[in-house]
């Protein structure tokens, strides 16, 4: 976006108003193919979904 979304103004000099002109986020947790087939794999996974919930969760927020 070339300028900060309504509400967000007050932004305009601080360091995240790079971050609030995406349109998107995007998370990821790159895994070793020696993770992939370990067999806590399904724990690792859920641990990064964990860790990425914040973000899911404002982005929810943001919404209404």
């Amino acid at each position: 976006m070339t300028r900060l979304p309504r509400g967000f103004e007050a932004y305009k000099d601080s360091p995240l108003s790079g971050p609030l002109r995406l349109k998107s986020f995007i998370v990821e947790q790159p895994f070793p193919a020696k993770v992939v087939t370990s067999p806590d794999f399904a724990e690792r996974v859920a641990d990064f979904a964990v860790r990425a919930l914040p973000l899911l969760k404002f982005g929810w927020a943001a919404l209404d």
